[in-house]
């Protein structure tokens, strides 16, 4: 018989002949920190943080101080400590998205989105540690971002699998259909989440939450939830404000809903739909104009619905006050003919003029201007991340409280929809 460390010895001459991905190295250096109920061994953890100084991580040049700045974050590495039984989650982890992660200030949504991933895990194999553990990569890979509980076709093509014993392989086959079972409940309204997925939708969700530079300021260790729910003021009211439409605001009794959560979720879901046009670093050329300027109708309506909802800051005050179809004007003017090389007799007069035709427009009912074969469909929906531009253009007419809320039947496929909604879920529960 040989000695447990001369074991662990040998697993770990094996593991350096590989290259682990960043979860391994997660999972290894809190394993010999003693952060999952083993005595701490200074010696293999060393070696672990070692090697991770001598590897180059994609989109990170010091992945070092990627991982100890996660480790700092108490609440985040709480988080992911949380997926200790079930290692093979780890293996979707991305150091190089570490440092868009923090700074982000959206702790309270994304702990939701780690916490939804733990929580459909653990129910998946019933609260068993010692299944979790045998949950391999390959099956993971395969089950992530998929619904079979919502799309039929979906189903079978995985169930067969299943049964084949190709997906969750280390269990026999009543328990592989038991958990097949738990899958399939869980996934009527979701995607089977992973740390893949999390990250993917990470890229997306920070482009949104961007938007909300424009109405609040976060500073020290506020996130945007806080300075919303700081300058919230319409939490005794007894009722909801609900936008359901781009035209329509509806107030409803609160009952047991908190208004300001509802508020929150309606000020994000208006940031869902159009983050597009509200980009706040505008990239400019050398020469020509600004791309990705803002649009400024847009913020005043971002603005206005935020003042509407009951929250309040200088920064909403500025953009309801202004005048966006004079701004438009003169950004329309001076795009038209460059400063450089002509100039209006009368520029206010002319600004007046064209804001002037710019109010004369008349607003059209909601759906009355959507033309479907604009809709061009370019192959199946992005299971993550940023949709495409044809199914956001489609999907955010949708994208209101009371559309994702509302129940939905089977589909036959997974459309982009229901990917946007697994995702809302995901984040606000």
């Amino acid at each position: 018989d040989i000695s447990e460390e001369a074991k662990q010895d040998l697993v770990e001459e094996y593991s350096n002949e590989r290259r682990p991905d960043d979860g391994e190295f997660y999972y290894k250096i809190r394993l010999y920190q003693g952060r999952f109920g083993q005595p701490p061994n200074p010696y293999f953890e060393n070696r672990w943080w070692s090697r991770l100084a001598t590897v180059s991580v994609k989109g990170s040049r010091n992945p070092r101080d990627r991982l100890n700045q996660l480790f700092k974050h108490d609440k985040f590495a709480e988080a992911f400590d949380a997926f200790q039984h079930l290692p093979a989650i780890y293996s979707g982890l991305r150091l190089s998205a570490v440092n868009k992660m923090i700074p982000m200030r959206c702790d309270e949504k994304l702990l939701r989105y780690l916490e939804h991933i733990r929580k459909f895990w653990y129910y998946v194999f019933d609260n068993n540690e010692q299944d979790m553990q045998h949950l391999d990569v390959a099956s993971l890979r395969v089950l992530e971002l998929k619904a079979p509980g919502a799309c039929e076709a979906e189903a079978q093509v995985l169930y067969s699998r299943v049964c084949s014993g190709e997906i969750l392989g280390a269990f026999d086959n009543e328990r592989r259909q038991t958990i097949w079972r738990r899958i399939c409940s869980e996934t009527v309204h979701c995607l089977v989440p992973s740390l893949t997925g999390f990250f993917s939708d990470l890229t997306h969700f920070k482009l949104v939450a961007d938007s909300f530079k424009w109405l609040v300021r976060v500073s020290g260790e506020e996130t945007i939830q806080s300075v919303l729910k700081s300058s919230y003021t319409n939490a005794d009211t007894g009722l909801c404000l609900v936008q359901v439409s781009d035209s329509s605001i509806k107030s409803i009794p609160a009952g047991r809903a908190d208004p300001f959560d509802i508020a929150y979720r309606t000020l994000w879901l208006f940031a869902y739909r159009e983050y597009e046009e509200m980009p706040v670093e505008v990239k400019k050329k050398v020469a020509g104009p600004a791309k990705g300027q803002a649009n400024e109708e847009i913020l005043f309506e971002f603005a206005s619905l935020a003042h509407k909802l009951g929250f309040r800051s200088d920064q909403i005050e500025s953009l309801r006050h202004g005048d966006p179809d004079r701004e438009i004007a003169r950004r329309l003017l001076l795009t038209a003919r460059s400063p450089n090389r002509f100039r209006y007799n009368d520029l206010d007069g002319c600004i007046r003029q064209v804001a002037g035709l710019i109010k004369s427009a008349q607003a059209i009912s909601d759906g009355e201007g959507m033309d479907e074969d604009r809709w061009i469909d370019d192959g199946k929906p992005e299971r993550s991340g940023k949709p495409k531009p044809h199914d956001h253009l489609r999907d955010k007419t949708k994208m209101f409280i009371n559309t994702l809320h509302a129940s939905s039947n089977r589909e036959t496929t997974v459309s982009s929809l229901f990917i946007q909604r697994s995702s809302y879920f995901a984040f606000f529960g």
